[in-house]
């Protein structure tokens, strides 16, 4: 599957759309060609979703290859209510925020971004996408690592050795142990000039080294000091090690697609209390945002419903800090996430206190 510049995603919309007129919100997107087959659920949630609900005086703007911000209506003949596919029972409601009476349209601003395509042309969903070499090759690019930069950083932190002199021998005879090197010695490589400093003698090993091997450059760095081919694990390690600690999760955030709803304080979510309590005067959590997110190497659709802080009691979560069921639990959260997978969906409440995550289990 491939995503191109001029459609890098799932949720771009089509500029052929009158402005203002009516269309439904199916209409403004394309995922019959571009979505995973390994994700069904999470494309008929879509589909379920969005094929009824129409919307007026769509306005686009900032468009380009990795985002862009919509603007549109929502109107309905009725009350504007929706409930949500695969969640049994879950639905969103809008009211005027400050007369509290039922809303029959309601404008939302929308934002899209796929930061992946900050950093690559188009973005080609296969078996190499989470590679441990993809996010190698991402990791540089989000950090703006140059070539020497990414031998520097080599040098400096998969090397224990405290002289910078043996670094640069071990750091050649490990590459010329799987690559036979053209100058497989430090001094081979600096020559006879003056003295170099440290900086000077990183870019004349990485100029000697791109020299041989040209695109295949990163490649050897990476087989040579990150890959352990029996142990993947190993191999994320080192790359956190390279890089950060946080790298991984870096880089899982620019393979995601997302949107951003400002809902204008005017959204709630309503859960059946088979689920949980929620301790306000509408019994429902206050919708300010809603983040949309397809994790393609989870295989989850995630939404995101956010507020500043609501009281609720939950009923048969689980807590993942103790992995035990617990019958009731009293928290205040900032967040309520649905994860919609092949398997099943989940609820997950995160504790803005304790920062505890719960589960609940809304469908299989």
């Amino acid at each position: 599957m491939t995503f191109r510049k001029l459609m890098p995603g799932l949720f771009i919309f089509f500029f052929s759309i009158s402005i203002n007129s009516q269309n439904t919100l199916k209409s403004v997107y394309d995922i019959e060609d571009n979505f995973p087959a390994e994700m069904k659920r999470a494309k008929m949630f879509i589909d379920k979703l969005c094929s009824d609900i129409l919307i007026y005086d769509l306005i686009v703007g900032g468009n380009n290859t990795y985002s862009s911000n919509y603007q549109f209506k929502l109107k309905s003949t009725s009350d504007l209510n929706y409930e949500l596919p695969y969640t049994n029972g879950l639905s969103l409601y809008f009211i005027d925020f400050k007369t509290k009476k039922p809303l029959k349209e309601h404008t939302l601003y929308v934002d899209y971004s796929f930061d992946y395509l900050k950093y690559k042309p188009e973005f080609v969903l296969d078996k190499n996408t989470f590679s441990a070499f993809s996010y190698f090759n991402l990791a540089t690019e989000i950090n703006e690592y140059s070539d020497k930069e990414i031998v520097k950083q080599i040098l400096t932190n998969l090397f224990v050795e405290p002289s910078f002199e043996k670094r640069f021998s071990l750091f050649l005879k490990k590459i010329n142990g799987k690559y036979k090197l053209d100058n497989p010695s430090p001094k081979e490589v600096f020559g006879e000039e003056e003295e170099l400093n440290t900086d000077e003698k990183i870019e004349k090993i990485t100029e000697s080294l791109k020299d041989q091997f040209d695109e295949e450059f990163h490649q050897v760095l990476f087989n040579t000091f990150i890959l352990e081919k029996t142990d993947d694990k190993k191999t994320f390690e080192n790359l956190s090690k390279l890089f950060s600690k946080n790298i991984t999760e870096s880089v899982d955030d620019v393979l995601q697609q997302k949107i951003l709803i400002n809902t204008n304080k005017s959204c709630f979510l309503k859960v059946p209390n088979q689920y949980l309590n929620i301790l306000n005067e509408e019994h429902s959590f206050p919708v300010n945002s809603i983040e949309i997110k397809l994790d393609f190497k989870n295989k989850n659709l995630i939404l995101n419903f956010s507020n500043e802080g609501t009281k609720l009691v939950l009923k048969n979560s689980k807590s993942v800090s103790i992995n035990k069921i617990l019958n009731e639990v009293n928290v205040t959260t900032n967040s309520l996430q649905i994860t919609i997978s092949e398997l099943d969906t989940k609820l997950i409440v995160s504790d803005k206190y304790n920062k505890d995550n719960y589960t609940i289990t809304l469908l299989k």
